[in-house]
């Protein structure tokens, strides 16, 4: 997707979201800007959003992610956000 990616990940307790998703920038950022293929890139936004999942559910996510282009030709990336958020009780953006 040109806006965002999706990854799944098998983390232990030992290590915290936070860290994985710095490393994965900028680990991530050195290698695009290094590879020359994609010359817009500048840099990662400063946010990101990490749900956590049942292992049972774990070929469903990946399915999911692998299909995501056809999912958001249906349901924008801003939209299933929100509806994640949702369902999780939260609100990314304020109701007027």
């Amino acid at each position: 997707m040109p806006d965002h990616i999706h990854l799944l990940v098998e983390l232990g307790s030992q290590i915290a979201i936070s860290e994985l998703v710095r490393e994965i920038k900028r680990g991530s950022s050195l290698w695009i800007k290094q590879s020359g293929k994609f010359p817009h890139f500048r840099s990662w936004e400063r946010e990101y959003a990490a749900f956590s999942a049942s292992f049972h559910d774990k070929e469903t996510i990946r399915q999911y992610i692998i299909h995501q282009q056809e999912h958001h030709q249906r349901q924008s990336f801003d939209d299933e956000l929100q509806q994640c958020l949702k369902d999780c009780g939260l609100q990314l953006y304020p109701s007027n």
